[in-house]
């Protein structure tokens, strides 16, 4: 029995990171998740066990064709032992099969792919995304094996609602800045693997309330993440209060909503302070020393970031 020539100008080209990205990928993928909707409303979850069991039998081949690949690393894989272990037909047959196969499931991605983007664009037609995908998979799998592992390195959308301009660190690392719509598209993110995302508070407007300034995402294979960082407007109310010209200094002014109590410190010329305050009238009450006043706290309805309700008359109460 003749043996296989293991030289034939083979190089390592693939980083383990990435072949292991292109395992998880190949099992996992549009086609899937699509496919799986059918055979799950026919079947029922008794499905799954079909999926076990052919995760079972697709590991032990795939531990077979490891330890083949070892001792014989020659370009051809599976259609190569086949030839040799075999015979030339099976050798043929099992290539043919598999280029079939792979015809057949590309096939199916695209159309997948074609069926979720109609969801979103339902005036595209279905042809312009199944071209586009098409030739975008063909550009890659033609392209050097090298920048065809660096596609495992994904993408994720930063969205800060109505903040342009803000700087966006992925991995500790300046991204860019958000667009007028306070979106950024960053690429170069590692699959499955924690990317920490963050913005430079510095950079949100002082009328911008924010919560989170990093967050950490893992991208799926052949995906990616939109990553939104909450950023309200506040809607702040400032102004005065005066007690018949006696200025309630360094006190407090309680403001009741219903259940909820908001409070602000007077300044020493009686000035206050409210963050999100809800539209209308309310009862507010200050005090301060020994001393009591009550007065009313207009909150205007779609008033600006920023209200100057001027000075409000407090009444104080006898002592």
């Amino acid at each position: 029995m003749s043996t296989i020539a293991t030289e034939e100008g083979l190089r390592r080209r693939l980083r383990p990171r990435q072949i292991a990205m292109m395992a998880i990928g190949s099992a996992i993928g549009v086609g899937l998740f699509l496919g799986s909707t059918v055979t799950i409303r026919l079947a029922g979850p008794a499905v799954i066990l079909t999926y076990v069991i052919g995760a079972v039998i697709a590991l032990v081949m795939g531990y077979a064709l490891a330890e083949m690949a070892v001792v014989h690393p020659v370009a051809g894989s599976f259609g190569v032992f086949a030839d040799r272990y075999l015979s030339p037909w099976f050798g043929f047959s099992v290539r043919a099969t598999y280029a079939f196969v792979q015809i057949l499931a590309i096939g199916a991605e695209v159309t997948a792919v074609a069926i979720y983007f109609a969801f979103w664009f339902p005036q595209v037609p279905p042809a312009v995304w199944i071209v586009a995908i098409a030739v975008a998979l063909v550009a890659v799998n033609t392209a050097q094996v090298g920048l065809f592992g660096e596609v495992e390195y994904w993408f994720a959308l930063v969205k800060v609602p109505e903040s342009p301009g803000v700087r966006v660190l992925a991995n500790n690392q300046l991204s860019g800045r958000t667009g007028r719509r306070g979106s950024l598209f960053v690429p170069d993110l590692r699959s499955y693997l924690s990317s920490p995302i963050g913005i430079v508070q510095d950079d949100i407007p002082v009328e911008m309330k924010l919560g989170a300034i990093s967050q950490d995402i893992a991208v799926p294979y052949r995906g990616g993440a939109v990553v939104t960082f909450e950023a309200e407007v506040i809607h702040a109310l400032s102004g005065r209060l005066d007690a018949a010209g006696t200025v309630p200094e360094y006190g407090t002014l309680k403001v009741t909503v219903g259940a909820t109590e908001f409070s602000s410190p007077l300044s020493a010329s009686g000035e206050f302070y409210f963050e999100d305050l809800p539209p209308g009238d309310h009862p507010g009450v200050a005090t301060w020393g020994s001393h009591t006043c009550r007065a009313t706290i207009h909150m205007p309805d779609k008033a600006p970031s920023m209200t100057d309700a001027g000075v409000v008359t407090c009444v104080e109460e006898p002592q």
